[in-house]
């Protein structure tokens, strides 16, 4: 187990769907740019908290009360979907062990 990233959260409460597989990486960038170097396509999908956008610019909120503020610069999608084989999959966790070696 990696403690630089944090995987999604299941809730016992309810079954995920997901559309994006997005976990939180420490030095998020360089992630990026090393797996798309290893054929790996990733994307920032999330790259600005909503309190940090002029939407909400009226509301006078400070960014740091919420959540999305802390993890913005983390969030990296990786890729996902039922078209991905064992083999892949384990390709990705490898790059991602081997970057934070």
């Amino acid at each position: 187990h990696l403690q630089q990233i944090k995987l999604p959260q299941k809730a016992s409460w309810t079954q995920q769907v997901y559309h994006l597989f997005v976990i939180q990486a420490q030095k998020r960038d360089l992630l990026q740019r090393f797996l798309n170097k290893n054929q790996i396509e990733t994307g920032v999908h999330y790259p600005r908290a909503l309190p940090n956008t002029p939407a909400y610019k009226q509301f006078k909120s400070q960014c740091q009360d919420f959540f999305a503020c802390k993890v913005d610069k983390k969030l990296l999608s990786l890729p996902m979907g039922e078209h991905l084989t064992n083999s892949q999959v384990n390709y990705v966790v490898e790059k991602i062990k081997k970057f934070y070696e």
